[in-house]
């Protein structure tokens, strides 16, 4: 697996859709297409007033005991300062601080999964903190995920 360091040096304010997770038997996978298909089909990102961009960003943490416990799972977009928190929707601060970044191109679920699972596999070398974790899908001209990357706390 192949990853850089990188530095936040400003939070970013999420407003977005929330479920709450496991990994143990295969619930993360049944809840987070759950959490995807109503994203789209409540057009989330529509309902989000003064967005920084078109970007999607998924978002895990409240993390109970590392990746082996239930989080908190968030489906949204990052928001400017000001924006009003939609009625039924979270806010999530990503915090400044060090992460490493996976690069995911042509971001199927499948190669997402695949990335993750790499991961929990070198879990006991990568120093995660797991404060929050999460997923920044960048868009190509006709709206639709063309490179992703996975940023984990560390």
């Amino acid at each position: 697996m192949n990853y850089s360091k990188q530095t936040i040096n400003s939070a970013i304010k999420v407003h977005g859709i929330m479920c709450r997770t496991t990994n143990a038997d295969n619930k993360a996978a049944i809840d987070m297409k759950q959490l995807w298909e109503r994203f789209f089909a409540e057009r989330i990102l529509e309902q989000l007033e003064k967005r920084s961009n078109t970007n999607i960003v998924s978002i895990y943490t409240n993390y109970e005991s590392g990746y082996e416990g239930a989080y908190s799972a968030i489906l949204g977009s990052e928001v400017e300062s000001g924006s009003e928190l939609p009625n039924g929707f979270v806010e999530h601060i990503i915090e400044t601080g060090e992460y490493l970044v996976i690069e995911i191109d042509n971001p199927t679920p499948d190669r997402v999964v695949a990335a993750w699972i790499e991961i929990w596999k070198a879990n006991d070398k990568l120093s995660r903190t797991f404060v929050s974790d999460f997923e920044i899908y960048y868009s190509d001209n006709n709206g639709m995920p063309n490179r992703a990357e996975i940023f984990l706390s560390i």
